[in-house]
């Protein structure tokens, strides 16, 4: 079963993702995060990806293909995945529906984590992640860190995304409404879309993408064998 999330910056696909990776056995795919990766290296690559994200920017098409192709590599045919925040362009969908086709499979489900603009920007701006790998995310009001500045999880200092200013918030935003909305008309056109409210607590909300699930596929248990 493969599994997209999409939603504005801030709606807690992240958060939602790595609790269905251990609910469903799944493999996730974080492009966003993938891509800072490779940013943070001085090579060519990095220096221009870090100018596109820094900047609230899509990065290339192209950039964004061979990424989710050497990932799918990694990926055994019939593991179940998420897919978070990716494809964030119609050109993108068609390219991954490609790849995917390659291997027999299919995006299953689309789920849609429902947020205002106002209340993106609002967290976004009480947002902070650690500076580790897993990039860990913490909120002022919501989620703070037992100590301050400190990840709970590794101890590593905790700190504000280059992109998470309120100038880029409002880039990344105007680029949601204009390329990746149209992605979410076209999966609806599939039927294959459900829209949860992601104003909610992220535990409520988790919960309710668990419960869209379980009614569209059946039983948790059974759905790791879904596109085996």
């Amino acid at each position: 079963m493969i599994i997209v999330l999409e939603g504005p910056q801030g709606a807690g696909k992240g958060t939602c993702a790595q609790g269905l990776k251990d609910e469903l056995d799944a493999q996730v795919f974080e492009s966003g995060r993938e891509l800072r990766k490779i940013a943070k290296n001085d090579s060519g690559l990095g220096r221009e990806l870090k100018g596109v994200l820094d900047s609230g920017g899509l990065v290339s098409d192209g950039h964004i293909y061979f990424l989710t192709k050497d990932w799918l590599n990694t990926v055994p045919v019939g593991e179940n995945m998420i897919l978070d925040g990716c494809p964030r362009k119609l050109t993108q969908t068609k390219d991954i529906e490609k790849l995917l086709a390659m291997r027999g499979e299919k995006i299953d489900f689309v789920v849609v984590l429902c947020i205002s603009d106002e209340v993106a920007v609002g967290r976004l701006l009480d947002r902070l992640i650690c500076s580790g790998e897993m990039e860990q995310v913490f909120n002022f009001n919501s989620k703070p860190p037992k100590s301050e500045g400190i990840c709970d999880y590794d101890g590593l200092p905790l700190i504000r995304r280059v992109d998470e200013t309120p100038v880029t918030i409002k880039a990344r935003l105007k680029n949601y409404h204009q390329e990746t909305v149209p992605v979410i008309e076209y999966f609806k056109e599939r039927g294959i879309v459900t829209e949860v409210d992601a104003n909610m607590p992220i535990e409520a909300v988790f919960n309710e993408v668990l419960k869209r699930i379980t009614y569209r596929f059946g039983p948790l248990e059974n759905l790791s064998s879904i596109s085996k």
